[in-house]
């Protein structure tokens, strides 16, 4: 499961700093390779722990997180997108570093509920989807 983030944000921090060196191809294996590694850990999550409520949050998150960057990149000038490209690394990498720190399977429901706030609160991209998953909380 955090492999998949940690090759995910890898993989945007490689096309956030050669964007203009790659080609159109290029960039598009990379989006691919960022979503696809975040649908393994999702997918990862549903398989091992499929009636766990933790698991199906945070999967739901990483699916979530799967289609952010490639959702603008024909729609936004090169320059926002590649603000918001670098603003999705930054959380990808947050929640990697947040759940390395964090044995979540210690944590009592109140705990759990706390560092999933904390979190949420810290996630810096915009989308509407992302912001509606923020207040289902």
């Amino acid at each position: 499961m955090q492999d998949g983030v940690a090759y995910a944000f890898q993989f945007g921090d490689i096309l956030t700093r050669k964007y203009a060196e790659f080609s159109e191809a290029e960039k598009a294996d990379y989006l691919t390779a960022m979503s696809w590694s975040l649908e393994l850990s999702t997918h990862t999550m549903e398989t091992i722990q499929p009636d766990d409520d933790l698991y199906s949050r945070l999967a739901d998150l990483f699916s979530l997180y799967s289609f952010i960057p490639s959702s603008g990149i024909n729609e936004m000038p090169k320059e926002e997108f590649l603000n918001t490209l670098k603003v999705w690394v930054s959380d990808l990498e947050y929640i990697h570093e947040r759940m390395e720190d964090t044995e979540l399977a210690s944590l009592d429901e109140a705990e759990l509920t706390a560092f999933w706030e904390m979190m949420l609160s810290n996630l810096q991209s915009k989308d509407a989807e992302l912001t509606e998953y923020k207040l289902s909380f």
